[in-house]
């Protein structure tokens, strides 16, 4: 991956308070319903519904979480929304990426709730 491409990467998941991934509550398919829109080139909610068989509420909250990813851009109407992500490589790094996130924010979440424990024992 170019170095100006895990610059835009990074840009787009900035940790500012609003969008925020919580990697922890992604939805189990996540990863797969990346691959299917990078892979497709097409952000519509019912190409997951269809390819993954879940209903059109879930297929919605994917793409939300997506365009949190920077994986694909924001909801235009009836549109399909851009995807953002060039190929299947690029995806796999922000995969990686995403799924080292959630390991840091796992062991502060731990760090924190052994400080607040050992703060109440002593």
């Amino acid at each position: 991956m170019e170095k100006n491409q895990m610059k835009d990467m990074h840009v787009e998941m900035s940790l500012d308070s609003e969008n925020v991934i919580d990697s922890s509550s992604l939805d189990p398919l996540f990863e797969e319903a990346a691959r299917i829109i990078v892979t497709m080139r097409s952000g519509f909610a019912s190409l997951i519904q269809r390819r993954l068989s879940i209903g059109y509420d879930r297929a919605v909250r994917l793409m939300d979480q997506l365009e949190k990813a920077g994986i694909v851009g924001e909801a235009q109407g009836c549109k399909p929304r851009e995807v953002k992500i060039q190929d299947e490589n690029c995806l796999e790094n922000l995969l990686v990426a995403l799924r080292r996130i959630t390991k840091i924010s796992n062991i502060m979440t731990n760090e924190e709730a052994y400080k607040d424990i050992k703060k109440h024992v002593e």
